[in-house]
């Protein structure tokens, strides 16, 4: 108790004795507060250093715990004079506030001085979260996919379905390019890519009129790196996964940058092994009785997949740049799906299985995506105005078989006379695509920027399920149950946008797009043809406010469309199992939603969401 007590005396004395502080404010010579400068304590009489820190976002600083006595300070930064406030004396606890410190430039180092700046991890802007990659822990070491785990406002379940504050329905975009795959094949593409090629991530929970109309579930705009080093560098990597079952991926990149030409190679192959348990409990009541289906399944796949991707860039000049790339995704999917549902006549009566019905079903998914891209790029003058011209040509082949295989057997598991099912499906699917881009970007005076764009987007997708029974020791094809189906879409769009940075952390963006739709369906089975053609406007608008450096709001508007998909309009039945069977309508047509959000955050870290759909 006597050591506490003395303890306690002794920190008190401490506090007593190192209770004072200096504080202040350093400006640049437009009198803009000054970031990260270096403020160094000394002993007067003492050049030796005793304490420091640097300055905040508004070029604030405060040192601590300072003993009582007379000391000067030295403020640091890179191209101005250094500037030394001499004779501060604190005593009794007292908090000294020297004031506004003004910097001067060292004017003869001004053309010697090459001035670099890296951006802050998380940025925060009108219409979305800046996730810059390149600065940040995760810049190597990681997949994108295992990367987007960390990114604020995105959220990875366990298998692998993206989601941006809580919304589904992602859109991805890599280097401009929307990737159109399903969620499977995008989750084996985004870990087929290392976060070490990875600049930045944006993060668009309500897009603007910039983006598509049809992008409801927000949008992730990845863009990669382009090398910048001189002469030829490379990597190579490999990492494995133990888990119920093994998993890797190994790869490598080549970088070639010489004088105007820049070219970049990456290639990865990728082995992932995934099982999927389910259990599912229906019951079906009337007034007399309780029948129930208690379901449980196991769903083993492997995902093998080869990614490659070829870039090569040229700049004609200092302003105008030229590239060509293409890229490959191929990939082999078996699935092997085991399901045992046990049936109860009466639950309430009797708890024992009445009857029991086994499935197999067995899947291989085969599927090739090359697509090859042209860009131009050119800046119109020292504002940053640009203009910004691409092509893109998308191949996507996949081609499913599958076997199911279904028995019934009594309680004591003895089959029943009950038809043996046994069938097999070939769903071959066929992608062309086709998307044309011309984007022009102006800064204006006074923080304002203005954007102009046209997108045309042309898509023809054709199916052809072939369905057979067998029947005796042969399998029998089965017209009542196969469908050819086509699908054409185009979609020709134009939109502009009006950006502003106020005063007082204020910021705006306002925009509107115009889509004009083509579609035409044609049922080859059923010998129909469906035509539609509309057009559509979708404003949107965002406001932002942020209060000092801890505190920001956003509230934003825009409106969206959902057109029904392929997979929608196709009639064809798609037998998962003698229970589940998807079909689709071709008479359905889109609907609309209204979204507003509302955006509160602190210290650019915490957020508190809340979004209205109507």
């Amino acid at each position: 108790m006597r050591n506490l007590f003395f303890s306690f005396i002794l920190i008190s004395l401490s506090l007593n004795i190192f209770g004072n502080s200096i504080n202040g404010i350093i400006t640049d010579e437009n009198k803009k507060p000054v970031e990260f400068s270096n403020i160094i304590l000394h002993k007067l009489n003492d050049s030796s250093y005793l304490n420091g820190t640097t300055t905040d976002s508004l070029g604030r600083f405060e040192i601590t715990n300072i003993e009582d006595g007379n000391y000067f300070l030295e403020v640091v930064y890179v191209g101005y004079k250094i500037d030394t406030i001499q004779n501060i004396l604190v005593q009794n606890n007292e908090t000294k506030d020297i004031g506004t410190i003004q910097l001067k430039l060292i004017e003869n180092m001004l053309k010697g001085v090459e001035i670099s700046a890296s951006r802050p991890v998380i940025e925060r802007k009108a219409d979305r979260v800046v996730y810059n990659v390149e600065n940040s822990a995760k810049s190597s070491g990681e997949n994108v996919m295992d990367l987007l785990r960390s990114v604020p406002g995105v959220t990875v379940n366990g298998n692998d379905q993206i989601r941006i504050n809580g919304k589904s329905d992602v859109q991805v975009i890599i280097n401009g390019k929307v990737e159109q795959l399903s969620s499977d094949q995008l989750a084996s593409l985004l870990k087929s890519i290392q976060s070490s090629n990875v600049k930045k991530i944006d993060v668009v929970s309500n897009p603007s009129a910039r983006y598509d109309a049809d992008a409801k579930g927000g949008v992730l705009e990845i863009q990669l790196k382009t090398n910048l080093r001189t002469g030829m560098n490379g990597s190579v990597y490999a990492n494995y996964r133990q888990n119920e079952y093994s998993s890797t991926d190994m790869g490598f990149n080549v970088n070639v940058n010489h004088k105007k030409l820049t070219l970049s190679l990456n290639y990865n192959f990728g082995y992932n092994n995934n099982y999927q348990k389910n259990t599912y409990t229906r019951d079906f009541t009337d007034s007399i009785k309780v029948e129930r289906f208690s379901e449980s399944s196991f769903d083993k796949n492997k995902f093998i997949n080869h990614y490659a991707n070829l870039s090569l860039k040229y700049n004609i000049n200092e302003k105008n740049t030229i590239g060509i790339g293409g890229e490959v995704f191929q990939f082999r999917n078996p699935h092997l799906t085991t399901s045992r549902l046990n049936v109860f006549d009466n639950i309430i009566s009797n708890e024992n299985v009445n009857s029991i019905q086994k499935t197999t079903n067995t899947t291989l998914g085969k599927a090739v995506n090359p697509s090859v891209n042209f860009n131009f790029r050119s800046q119109l003058d020292s504002l940053g105005s640009s203009l910004e011209l691409t092509y893109d040509y998308t191949y996507f082949n996949l081609n499913t078989n599958s076997h199911l295989n279904m028995a019934y057997f009594d309680s004591l598991e003895a089959e029943r006379p009950i038809p043996h099912l046994d069938f097999t499906q070939e769903n071959p699917y066929l992608v062309n695509l086709h998307t044309s881009k011309l984007n022009y970007n102006k800064p204006l005076k006074n923080q304002h920027s203005v954007e102009f764009g046209v997108k045309f987007t042309w898509t023809k997708t054709n199916n052809n399920i072939q369905f057979q029974n067998l029947i005796g020791n042969n399998y029998v094809f089965d017209s009542t149950r196969s469908n050819r189906f086509q699908y054409i879409e185009n979609i020709n769009a134009i939109f502009s946008t009006w950006s502003k940075t106020w005063k007082k952390g204020w910021s705006t963006n306002l925009g509107l797009r115009i889509e004009q739709t083509n579609t035409n369906q044609r049922s080859y089975t059923l010998n129909t043809v469906t035509k539609r053609h509309y057009v559509d406007f979708f404003p949107s608008l965002f406001i932002q406010k942020n209060i000092k450096e801890k505190h920001s709001i956003n509230i934003n508007y825009s409106r969206k469309i959902q057109r029904p998909n392929f997979e929608d309009l196709n009639p064809f039945l798609f037998y998962l199992s003698p229970y589940s069977i998807w079909t689709g309508n071709e008479n359905l047509k889109p609907q609309y939603a209204n979204i507003t959000e509302f955006t509160y955050t602190f210290k650019n870290a915490y957020s508190f969401l809340l979004d209205m759909k109507t």
